[in-house]
Formats: C-alpha cells, structure tokens, sequence
C-alpha cells in the first residue's frame, strides 16, 4: 500500500472560495485528488471580505494566533469550515485578520483594478500566521505545498526563522509557480516586514533582485 501523507496547501485561491485565475482550479482540484488518494490534506486560505461558500457550509473558530510582521504582532483568527460536501480527508482553513483581508479583493481593488497597496504585507502575514495556525490546530504537516510567491517566504521562514521549530522538524516543502510574471518583488525595506535578517540580503542573495526583495526568489 502506498504510502500517505499530511499535506497542507497554502494558496490565495482555490475554487470554490476564491478565485481570480488557474491557481485557484489547480489548488481546489489538486487538494481533492490528494484527498481522494488518502492523504490527510489542509488547504489554508486567507478570509477575503468576499469569501464564497459552498451550501449548507459554515465556518467555526477554532484558534487564534500572533503574526509578527514589522516587529510588531498582529492577530490572526483561524476558522475551519464545516460541511461543504468534500471528502472526509480534506480540510479547509482560514486565516482572518480585518486589516489585511477583511476587503473584497483577493490580490487588486475590485473597483479600481489596482493591486493594494499593502499586499507585501498581506503575504508576509498570511505566511506567517499559516505557519502558527497549523500549529495551533495540531495539525504536523509532512509536507507543505506552497503556492506562487503569495506564500513563498514559508519555505523560506521554515530554513531560517524556523529551523529549530520541532513542530516543523519532519516537514519538507514544495514550492509551485503557477505564474512566473508575478514573482513578488517589494521594496528592500520589506526584508524587515517579514522579520528576516539583514545579512540575508546582499547583491546574489536568496532574496535580492535588482536591489529589491524577491519573495519568488
């Protein structure tokens, strides 16, 4: 018999909650044929102001963590969805903070078409917190799928800022680009946003691009 794991997917979209292009049909359809496999499967997904869900579904609190972004700790609250019809290996989380989801939008303005202005820090948080919350749920992940550069700092935070973290000690990661023309690139002063160390970033480092930070990098 094949061997399964517990798979936790961290993604700005997946049908049927959100969705704004192939990302969104990828991370809903992988995490069902993972399911369907017999691995334990976690999709953590941020709670958009315009959240879509399934019939019948409803969404329960079941934690509440501290994000650090700019050295300073913002709350994340981690709701886990009930019902929704999906197979019984698959679970849902979502990672709630007002101030950088509590908008409609998932990436732009939905009246302006503007990306926001603080989506260095929405991914910084989102990474961040996904990492707390699947500790505060007890969920020990084998493997984190992280999606594009909205959550590619984690495997990034996993090498650094947790890399004596034994929760995590037996997680590896895998990293999919879905789109190569977004990789993510912020100001230099972002490096401090997500709590990395300086000498981290230097001219050829693992997160510097042309003077700015890479989060695809």
């Amino acid at each position: 018999m094949a061997q399964r794991f517990r798979v936790a997917m961290l993604s700005a979209e997946c049908v049927p909650f959100a969705k704004v292009g192939g990302l969104g049909d990828v991370t809903g359809a992988l995490s069902r044929a993972a399911a369907d496999l017999g691995c334990s499967v976690a999709v953590l997904l941020p709670r958009y102001g315009d959240l879509a869900l399934p019939e019948d579904a409803t969404l329960e609190l079941v934690g509440q963590v501290e994000a650090p972004v700019s050295g300073r700790a913002a709350t994340a609250l981690i709701y886990r969805l009930r019902n929704g019809g999906f197979p019984a290996h698959l679970h849902h989380f979502f990672v709630a903070n007002e101030t950088y989801f509590g908008r409609n939008g998932v990436y732009a303005d939905p009246k302006t078409g503007m990306p926001f202005a603080d989506n260095a820090e929405r991914w910084v948080f989102f990474a961040r917190a996904s990492l707390e919350a699947l500790r505060a749920v007890a969920y020990a992940p084998e493997v984190i799928h992280a999606n594009d550069h909205q959550t590619a700092l984690v495997p990034a935070y996993l090498k650094t800022l947790y890399a004596e973290d034994p929760f995590y000690q037996m997680t590896a990661t895998i990293l999919a680009i879905h789109n190569l023309g977004y990789q993510g690139v912020y100001p230099a002063e972002t490096m401090a946003v997500a709590g990395f160390p300086e000498d981290l970033f230097h001219p050829l480092s693992p997160f510097e691009f042309w003077g700015k930070m890479n989060f695809l990098k």
